[in-house]
């Protein structure tokens, strides 16, 4: 389902019209059909003034968790008069000690908030610090005009860490 868009789709208009037709028919019943196409106009005048998909990316860098902290997040703001189509996340995190339990990203959809986890995979040491980890997950998630969407990367010791996550996918009217 296109979520920028609200008309039935073209399988709802077909099962409408599959059943319009008296299941009790027969060949001696069958009627001439004559079918036509309509005339379809289209111009440059009545093109939308911008694309329906409009592309849509952001980077957050470098969030250092605290040494008393047992996760970080990252956080932006879909704008106001736009609903945003998530269709990638990635997640980068290093830490000193400890283990990443979660990567998660959070939207508001509806009045509903609801985390998706996305699953983390272990590199080992790298960038100073002695364990790394990343994500990437190619999904589809909505987040409605001016809420919040959080990205988050939890684990189980404190200690020295950073994180860097990105989303990428497209912004359309709403």
């Amino acid at each position: 389902m296109n979520p920028c868009f609200k008309l039935p789709s073209v399988s709802i208009l077909v099962a409408i019209f599959m059943f319009a037709i008296p299941l009790n028919a027969s060949a001696g019943d069958a009627k001439p059909v004559t079918v036509e196409n309509l005339p379809l106009e289209v111009t440059l005048d009545n093109l939308p003034a911008q694309p329906l998909h409009e592309p849509f990316q952001w980077q957050g860098n470098a969030v250092d968790f605290a040494p008393d902290q047992l996760g970080a997040q990252l956080n932006f703001t879909v704008p106001a008069d736009r609903r945003l189509v998530i269709e990638y996340v990635s997640v980068e995190a290093f830490i000193d000690t400890g283990d990443i339990v979660i990567f998660s990203v959070s939207t508001s959809l509806s009045g509903v908030y609801a985390t998706h986890t996305i699953v983390p995979t272990f590199l080992g040491p790298a960038g100073g610090f002695g364990r790394s980890y990343l994500a990437g997950q190619s999904l589809r998630l909505y987040a409605d005009p001016g809420t919040i969407v959080t990205i988050y990367a939890g684990r189980q010791l404190g200690g020295r860490g950073v994180m860097k996550a990105s989303i990428s996918g497209y912004l359309c009217d709403f």
